[in-house]
């Protein structure tokens, strides 16, 4: 058995951990934090990954989300692409109970 996880494994544990993390962006996040480009995530990969996105700074955050909703990976957001980081950002506001996110649909 290969070492590291599948997207199929990384897919059914961010479900579990936040589901209402999209499941078409899960594919783009594995990707993201598969340096190694082998398909499968090491442990250093996801824990580099997991704590950027935690700890990093606002800006390495930020690249992060940009580079998940770049559909066409031109380093540019479409107009779809910014309705859909808006509807993302709504449900995990939603799902996490935050103050106003309530009365967004």
């Amino acid at each position: 058995m290969s070492e590291g996880l599948s997207l199929q494994m990384f897919s059914d544990m961010v479900e579990r951990v936040v589901p209402e993390f999209p499941r078409e962006l899960r594919a783009r996040l594995f990707r993201k934090l598969d340096v190694f480009g082998v398909g499968r995530l090491a442990f250093a990969e996801l824990a580099c990954g997991m704590s950027a996105l935690s700890l990093g700074t606002m800006d390495e955050k930020l690249q992060v989300c940009f580079d998940l909703f770049d559909s066409e990976g031109r380093r540019a957001l479409t107009l779809k692409d910014l309705g859909d980081l808006c509807a993302v950002l709504f449900r995990v506001a939603r799902a996490q109970g935050l103050p106003g996110a309530q009365t967004a649909s």
